[in-house]
C-alpha cells in the first residue's frame, strides 16, 4: 500500500513486480491509477535509495519497463513511490 504525500487518508493499493530478463536486466511492472505520478527506487542495503525512474505517469493499466543498471549485482530491493 501506498500512502499518497500530503493526504494521510488517501491509501492505494499497487503491487511491484519483478522478474528476470535477458542479460542480466531485470523487468519492473506495476500497475497505476490514471492521473498518478510514480517514481521507481532501488536499494542494494534498505538503507539508502536511488531513484531508478521518476515522473511514471500513471496509465490505468500496467507500466512496465526494465532495468539495465542491475549489472551483476546480486542483490537489489525496489520501492515504488507514489506522487500527486
Amino acid at each position: 500500500m501506498l500512502v499518497e504525500p500530503g493526504n494521510q487518508f488517501s491509501l492505494t493499493r499497487a503491487a511491484l513486480s519483478t522478474c528476470a530478463a535477458p542479460k542480466n536486466q531485470i523487468l519492473i511492472s506495476f500497475s497505476t491509477v490514471l492521473g498518478k505520478v510514480y517514481s521507481v527506487e532501488y536499494s542494494a542495503t534498505l538503507k539508502g535509495w536511488t531513484v531508478l525512474k521518476s515522473g511514471i505517469a500513471g496509465t490505468g493499466g500496467m507500466v512496465e519497463f526494465d532495468d539495465p543498471s542491475v549489472g551483476g549485482n546480486s542483490r537489489r530491493f525496489y520501492r515504488l513511490r507514489i506522487g500527486q
